[in-house]
């Protein structure tokens, strides 16, 4: 049995697209087509069904990844046996939220290639939502994000931890001098938010709603640490995870405002698809962002 038939195999089952597999792995589409009949043709079973222009693993296909999953593990390793992290080469493809990547990445990745140096990295600085649609893609290997509870079951996580929620405002704003508000305090404000779907704004839009207040952005902007930047300066309010808030608010040049009888939280994750084959390069990488987001949610 051909090794290479078993890779695009997995590959093909990530990204449910033939072409896709083919410009990821460097074979033209019928050579991967030539390989999956191969694999099919010795196996004696179908393993993939085309509906429309996607490919869906059958059941006898769904059977075989974690098996397929094992061999391409051991071969791996036996093709790093006693060859040192510092030795292992490639490319990783890995994907941030703008918040983690603007607190974490710059240590992340510096510890990253003192044990890989040999290792090219190609990152992603992406929306949540917009990350777990290239995780379905295979574009990037795995992602560094914010969510709440993994409702996709193709993903997997390998990393979550709770990350606190604040509301920020500029020390001009009245409501800074307030201990703790109520949701009518919140109406006709004026609003920076992330994404429209970013999970910590939809849950603190969701808390207001309750008491009939509605609030909508004045600003949309991508970087967390930017709208930190215009709130101290204003009296704008943003909703952030704390970790990109921390310095300003112990340096007093923000205020954190207080929602009564709530509390918000969301989860920092390090996710990929359960069907990912996992390097010691791509886990490399995913051992010092843990430790990272560590350092911040302790």
């Amino acid at each position: 049995m051909n090794i290479r038939n078993i890779y695009t195999f997995l590959q093909v089952a990530s990204s449910e697209n033939i072409t896709k597999t083919g410009e990821i792995l460097g074979y033209s589409q019928s050579t991967v087509s030539v390989q999956i009949s191969q694999l099919e043709e010795e196996l004696g079973v179908k393993l993939f069904d085309r509906i429309g222009k996607k490919i869906v693993l059958t059941q006898y296909g769904e059977n075989l990844v974690p098996y397929a999953h094992n061999v391409v593990t051991a071969v791996e390793a036996l093709s790093n046996f006693k060859v040192a992290e510092s030795e292992l080469a490639g490319t990783i493809h890995v994907g941030f939220i703008q918040s983690l990547f603007d607190t974490t990445f710059q240590k992340i990745i510096m510890s990253y290639q003192e044990r890989f140096p040999q290792v090219k990295v190609s990152v992603t600085v992406e929306s949540t939502a917009n990350l777990e649609k290239m995780l379905a893609k295979n574009e990037v290997d795995f992602a560094c994000l914010i969510d709440s509870a993994l409702e996709n079951s193709k993903l997997h996580e390998y990393y979550s931890k709770h990350a606190k929620v604040a509301i920020v405002t500029g020390n001009s704003n009245p409501l800074a001098s307030k201990v703790v508000l109520d949701p009518e305090d919140f109406r006709n404000q004026k609003y920076i938010f992330m994404e429209d779907d970013a999970p910590y704004k939809v849950e603190f839009q969701k808390a207001l709603a309750g008491s009939h207040v509605e609030v909508e952005p004045n600003l949309y902007i991508q970087s967390c640490s930017m709208a930190r930047k215009i709130c101290e300066k204003s009296d704008y309010i943003t909703v952030i995870p704390r970790y990109s808030a921390d310095k300003s608010l112990r340096e007093g040049k923000c205020a954190e405002l207080k929602l009564r009888d709530h509390e918000f939280f969301q989860e920092v994750k390090i996710i990929h698809m359960q069907q990912k084959f996992i390097t010691p390069q791509i886990a490399g990488f995913m051992e010092e962002a843990a430790k990272g987001f560590d350092s911040i949610l302790s």
